[in-house]
């Protein structure tokens, strides 16, 4: 299926399946979802392993401080 669409955009090199997982658990972080979610889903015995194929960028860091500091605000 990758190939396929890899082909229909163009791209003419291979895209190994793990691209599906770092993209799924990546997106999963960023939508915030739990990191141990995706590691059930993928069937990762170790935590570990799952964040092999999760990548935290820049905007992930930001929304994690955002929701850290919509916490402080509602603290007395």
């Amino acid at each position: 299926m990758l190939t396929a669409t890899g082909q229909l955009l163009g791209i003419e090199s291979r895209i190994p399946w793990h691209v599906s997982r770092e993209t799924f658990g990546t997106e999963f972080v960023r939508w915030g979802g739990h990191s141990t979610v995706p590691q059930k889903l993928m069937d990762h015995a170790k935590v570990s392993t799952t964040m092999k194929y999760v990548h935290f960028d820049a905007n992930i860091k930001r929304a994690a401080i955002a929701q850290l500091d919509a916490l402080a605000e509602d603290q007395p």
